[in-house]
């Protein structure tokens, strides 16, 4: 799992593996996205938190050939702490999810 308020900028540490690089590439590009869904629509928003999650089978990392590698069902949640009515927050963080405008 990923969380972050801001973007992260692990993927400068050389100790993070290439999947926790993309993690957090991509929670950053989601974060940042919703954030700028929120300003174009004139919401406010104090704080954003959201969180990576997704299934990985371990036999696909070699040790069986009939095993998918890589992670699926990938999840993004978002915590969001706003004056913004729960509705108008509800249906950004919809807007965002459908529309996928992140560009990872």
């Amino acid at each position: 799992q990923y969380g972050s308020t801001v973007p992260s900028y692990h993927f400068l540490s050389f100790d993070r593996s290439s999947v926790e690089k993309l993690g957090a590439a991509l929670n950053g590009c989601l974060t940042t996205t919703l954030i700028y869904h929120a300003a174009a629509q004139g919401v406010r928003l104090d704080e954003v938190k959201s969180t990576l999650t997704g299934d990985l089978d371990i036999q696909g990392l070699g040790i069986s050939e009939n095993a998918r590698n890589g992670y699926e069902k990938i999840k993004v949640t978002f915590k969001v702490r706003s004056n913004a009515p729960r509705e108008k927050i509800r249906a950004l963080v919809y807007l965002h999810k459908k529309d996928h405008r992140c560009l990872i």
